[in-house]
């Protein structure tokens, strides 16, 4: 395609960018005829702005329920520490907790593990809580931000009573912020590690459809393509429904907009004044 050393730098606002890109299906004609930093700020403005959405909704939700968990600590679990890494419970064990969308179980002894409680559980998501660290488990199959589990050796060799945990989550936002941070990170390093893949996708749908793109016009295709994928998954992670396929369809949603602007590439010219 155009492959001039000079590229124009067309004065089109962020949300005239996203109306072309959902109602011109010509578009792609504007992205390669423009600088590619032009693209990449606008790729990284979308993903600031769903991640700061993010971070604010997980601070939210985790103050919520840092206030929960410190009722609960108070009116129904027995004194525990944490001890060089290690959770020390008193009390009979298990602990079992059913809250309206969770449940929790707490279990130090030994006798059960995350994949003995998995057949119990069948339209709610498990939190197990062991000696060695905080466990997730969705029997529908959705992905939880944090991971699949959480280790008690990021604590080292710091000491914490239940009444320090209590006061910490009453008084502090900590809690909070530290959710918000790794939820963000997480959710912001997606955006940042995709374009790779689908870069590497794109290229080959274009020797496929022998198509004759230098590799920066091909990458502000790509920026742009990924525009309502990372929109779907701001909406996935706010609604918590993260199915197992859903990276299948975030990646065809983005081969949908590359493929589209394959197929329509020097086939018109876009009016960017309208």
């Amino acid at each position: 395609m155009n492959n001039k050393r000079y590229k124009n730098d067309y004065k089109i606002g962020f949300f005239k960018r996203l109306k072309l890109l959902l109602s011109d299906k010509f578009f792609g004609n504007i992205i390669i005829e423009e600088k590619f930093s032009n693209s990449l700020k606008f790729y990284l403005k979308v993903a600031l702005v769903l991640t700061l959405i993010i971070g604010a909704i997980t601070f939210m939700q985790a103050k919520s329920l840092s206030d929960m968990i410190a009722r609960r600590l108070q009116s129904d679990i027995p004194d525990f520490k944490f001890e060089q890494g290690k959770l020390i419970f008193d009390g009979n064990m298990p602990i079992r907790i059913n809250e309206e969308d969770m449940i929790f179980v707490i279990d130090t002894t030994g006798n059960n593990t995350i994949n003995d409680l998995k057949p119990t559980v069948t339209n709610k998501p498990l939190t197990f809580i062991d000696s060695e660290g905080i466990y997730f488990y969705d029997p529908l199959g959705n992905a939880n931000p944090l991971g699949e589990n959480l280790s008690f050796e990021t604590l080292g060799n710091l000491n914490l009573s239940k009444t320090d945990i209590i006061d910490t989550l009453n008084n502090s936002n900590i809690f909070a912020l530290i959710l918000t941070f790794v939820s963000s990170f997480a959710f912001f390093g997606h955006k940042i590690i995709n374009p790779i893949y689908m870069f590497l996708v794109a290229k080959i749908i274009s020797l496929v459809k022998k198509i004759n793109i230098a590799n920066l016009e091909l990458l502000s295709l790509v920026l742009y393509a990924l525009t309502v994928p990372n929109f779907l998954h701001l909406l996935a992670s706010v609604t918590g429904f993260i199915p197992s396929i859903f990276h299948w369809v975030y990646m065809g949603v983005g081969v949908f907009f590359i493929v589209r602007f394959f197929n329509s590439l020097g086939a018109s010219s876009v009016d960017i004044n309208v």
